[in-house]
């Protein structure tokens, strides 16, 4: 991987050649209405925020409340610590950033409070459009890689009427996005969902940036995993509003699951000041696959669910009502395919195989194919026990067995022996 101060190094290089890229930044007070307290369509765990062994309050995310106006994307990060000191030295500043993925092409709009670094090395660096110090809307923008010849020239940032609002008071970090840059950019009408959608926190290191914090938490590509509707206003009194209404609902249950296995499905349910809603029912659902639990005394409906689908990604919708007021989140869920297990024993002359998956149950009705000193035996199926049974191999011979994989089900595995 090539390290920060290569990056920084190689950036320097074409800092004062480059085109200036416009600042847009503010520091006072939200000029739109702030979400109605508790309420977001993305949460994110308290005090998660760390880079290496370090922690900063500062830089911890709790939750994303999206709204759309006539003219704007409005995406509000909640950071109750939020300082105009940002987390200190030896950091430059403070950076936010909001991403999501839409009609294919990736956005990040991003914007900085500098407390400390100061200088021409800095503000030259900026001049490049990869320095943090700027307030910039990235599409599609390249991994920083200052070996490739266009790195200088094809940074991904494009010019945009996108404001950055730092609300000390009120602990929210603000995102004014205009919707024509977004359908200009998106090539599309901005409308359905919006994929890979979330905050991230960083420090400012002059070039480059350190995450901190990603709300929700970052899935296997390093993007945030939420999924927002446009249009999906809950926390401004818009379509589906919880403001006014008693309840807010968060889901906290798991993400992903292996084929065949059962997830534990959770939900928060509190009212608009923050304290637990109980006996709220809550229904989780995939697909045409769902079940519904109730709210205990902390606000927390938690059940199982085993959906008898395919390896893929899919969304889970969480679905609560309050006083008629119907409130749903969505989230990405990942089924992937079931590991398996094949191990080989032998009795009386046979030899049997016994397939289980990587909890140990057994797998019924599987075929096992079998070969005897590298020729083919032929195959049988297991039984209810998970056993399959080779009756004709001399003693001393090579047997092996292999279980091919069922696609978007099981995970192929094999195993051998001598007779």
């Amino acid at each position: 991987m090539l390290s920060r101060r290569l990056a920084l190094a190689c950036v320097v290089a074409g800092a004062l050649a480059a085109p200036t890229v416009p600042a847009v930044f503010a520091a006072d007070a939200p000029s739109s209405p702030l979400p109605t307290s508790g309420c977001f369509n993305l949460t994110d765990p308290k005090g998660d925020a760390a880079f290496e062994v370090l922690a900063s309050d500062e830089l911890d995310i709790t939750g994303v409340a999206l709204d759309t106006t006539a003219t704007s994307l409005l995406g509000f990060a909640k950071v109750p610590a939020l300082s105009a000191d940002g987390p200190g030295a030896p950091f430059d500043g403070q950076r936010f950033s909001l991403k999501f993925t839409f009609n294919g092409h990736v956005f990040s709009a991003s914007g900085s409070a500098y407390a400390h670094g100061t200088g021409a090395i800095r503000d030259g660096l900026a001049q490049t459009g990869q320095a943090a110090h700027t307030t910039q809307l990235g599409v599609d923008t390249p991994a920083v890689n200052p070996t490739d010849p266009n790195f200088i020239t094809a940074k991904g940032f494009v010019e945009s009427g996108l404001k950055v609002t730092f609300d000390y008071k009120n602990g929210w970090v603000i995102f004014d996005l205009p919707i024509a840059d977004i359908e200009k950019y998106g090539q599309a009408k901005f409308t359905g969902d919006l994929t890979t959608v979330g905050a991230v926190a960083q420090t400012d290191e002059y070039a480059v940036g350190s995450v901190w914090d990603t709300a929700p938490d970052a899935g296997d590509d390093g993007n945030p995993s939420g999924v927002w509707t446009v249009g999906d206003n809950k926390c401004f009194g818009g379509s589906g509003s919880a403001s006014g209404a008693s309840a807010v609902l968060g889901y906290v249950g798991d993400t992903h699951m292996q084929y065949g296995d059962t997830a534990r499905v959770a939900a928060s349910v509190v009212d608009a000041s923050g304290k637990p809603v109980a006996g709220a029912p809550v229904t989780f659902a995939i697909g045409k696959l769902q079940t519904t639990a109730k709210t205990n005394a902390k606000g927390l409906a938690q059940t199982t669910l085993s959906p008898t689908v395919t390896a893929g990604r899919y969304t889970l919708v969480t679905t609560t009502a309050s006083d008629g007021d119907k409130t749903s989140v969505r989230t990405p869920f990942v089924v992937s395919v079931e590991r398996t297990v094949l191990r080989l024993s032998k009795s009386g002359g046979k030899v049997i195989a016994t397939l289980t998956d990587d909890d140990k149950q057994a797998l019924a009705g599987q075929r096992v194919a079998w070969t005897v000193n590298g020729k083919s035996a032929g195959t049988t199926k297991t039984d209810k026990s998970g056993h399959a049974v080779l009756t004709h191999a001399a003693k001393g011979a090579a047997v092996k067995a292999v279980f091919k994989p069922a696609k978007g089900k099981y995970a192929g595995s094999t195993a051998t022996t001598t007779a």
